[in-house]
């Protein structure tokens, strides 16, 4: 399985139809990591796919099938539905009595991931951790482990760290949150469902404070996480780092250096790297406002939109949800109202109509085969957003190829919509919390 690896690709346009001209054979995986430089700002972490030979995972894992990719998908966007049509407390409970009723606070993390290396404690000691911009919450895993899963870097040990302190009941980090509990004296970190909304897990642990260090100059004391020592099985990464809106994220914490602001752009394939830079916003770019109903938590904007080859489609506004359209880093693949996925289905039909057509599959239901072809025109698809922010999608980001076919990178969902990762591929996304928009810099990174 490949999400396009365009090393080679040539795009051109062709009758001012925004066209994409693709070489069939920068389809081929790539078995070298292509290293590229980020932006030289200041605060900027590396961003690697789990899968492909720039991870620090071992190269011997299988990458997810479709399947899989859309069941971890659609569990995904259902979390994020079924979470914000109930009522959820804003404080932490008074016993461990009342762990099951704590509802479920973090999202599936998706199967196709992202990943950063963060450091935690005093000395420091670096991490492999998720990024996850559909969740606040940051943790890792910490010794004593009761069934801790295996990961890649050595489990964190508290007792080794002088900078370690676990919180109080009574503290604010401990009250403000909506997933702890009191036990004894200790805030105790309690995450029912945890990582995996689909298989009733449950995770445990102190809700602590502790030295982070992003770079050698952005090193923060006393960073509240949780420290969990009962966890599932998520994949050999030591944790994750929430980079919601909500209390408790990463970027909440931070904001006093940061301001609020953070932007990232995700590599073109496996094969090559991104970002991941904090502060530095750059308003020159036109933004689409964030929206704080009815999931505040969440980066959700108002899609208003979608052209083919350039030409708008015309889609109904009531055809949009006014829910808006999650912008979300830990889903795979962008899922639109049904009438707005028919009508870009539709047109990118029209636009691939000298190419054979190949059968579908759990996912996607527009495919071809395209392995008689050198080069192949595909057509471009943006989004176009409420403020006039417009996303086109970079070529890498509009076919979905496994076992020589190629199929169009999007699906259809009920309720609200979510912009995808592979969508945002090349592309510099930009959150700002304080101006409260989101903005888009295409060709931030290959």
């Amino acid at each position: 399985m490949l999400l396009l690896c365009f090393f080679s690709t040539v795009v051109y346009n062709v009758h001012a139809m925004k066209h994409h001209i693709i070489r069939v054979d920068s389809l081929l995986p790539s078995k070298n990591c292509s290293t590229t430089t980020g932006p030289q700002r200041p605060s900027t972490l590396q961003i690697t796919h789990r899968h492909g030979p720039c991870s620090p995972f071992p190269t011997t894992t299988t990458p997810p099938t479709p399947a899989e990719i859309l069941r971890h998908d659609r569990a995904r966007l259902a979390f994020l539905q079924r979470k914000h049509s109930r009522p959820e407390s804003s404080s932490s409970s008074d016993s461990e009595s009342e762990m099951a009723n704590i509802p479920a606070t973090t999202p599936p993390m998706g199967i196709d991931r992202y990943v950063v290396t963060v450091g935690y404690g005093t000395p420091v000691l670096n991490f492999t951790v998720v990024f996850d911009t559909g969740s606040s919450r940051c943790w890792i895993q910490c010794q004593p482990c009761t069934s801790c899963y295996s990961q890649i870097d050595p489990i964190f040990d508290p007792s080794a760290s002088s900078s370690y302190a676990n919180i109080a009941c009574g503290a604010t980090q401990c009250t403000q949150s909506s997933d702890t509990v009191c036990s004894a004296s200790n805030c105790m970190y309690y995450d029912k469902n945890g990582t995996n909304s689909a298989d009733g897990s449950t995770t445990n642990g102190n809700l602590a404070t502790e030295t982070l260090t992003l770079t050698s100059d952005d090193v923060f004391p006393d960073f509240a996480f949780g420290c969990r020592e009962d966890e599932g099985h998520i994949g050999g990464f030591a944790g994750l780092l929430g980079l919601g809106r909500e209390y408790g994220s990463l970027v909440q914490q931070t904001s006093a250096t940061f301001g609020g602001v953070f932007s990232y752009c995700l590599p073109s394939s496996s094969s090559s790297n991104g970002f991941l830079t904090f502060g530095s916003d750059d308003d020159s770019t036109t933004s689409t406002p964030l929206l704080s109903q009815p999931m505040q938590d969440l980066y959700n904007v108002g899609l208003s939109g979608i052209s083919v080859n350039g030409q708008n489609l015309g889609i109904p506004p009531s055809v949009f949800s006014t829910a808006g359209t999650v912008v979300d880093s830990g889903t795979t693949i962008t899922q639109l109202p049904q009438g707005a996925y028919d009508a870009l289905r539709s047109a990118f039909q029209a636009g691939m109509s000298q190419y054979p057509t190949a059968p579908g599959n759990s996912m996607f239901d527009t495919c071809y085969d395209l392995s008689n072809y050198h080069t192949v025109t595909v057509p471009t698809v943006t989004l176009h957003f409420d403020g006039g922010a417009d996303l086109e999608v970079d070529h890498s980001g509009t076919l979905f190829t496994e076992s020589g076919v190629s199929c169009l990178a999007f699906a259809a969902a009920t309720g609200v919509g979510i912009i995808g990762n592979t969508q945002q591929k090349t592309v510099e996304v930009a959150y700002d919390l304080g101006a409260e928009r989101l903005s888009f810099r295409p060709g931030a990174c290959t």
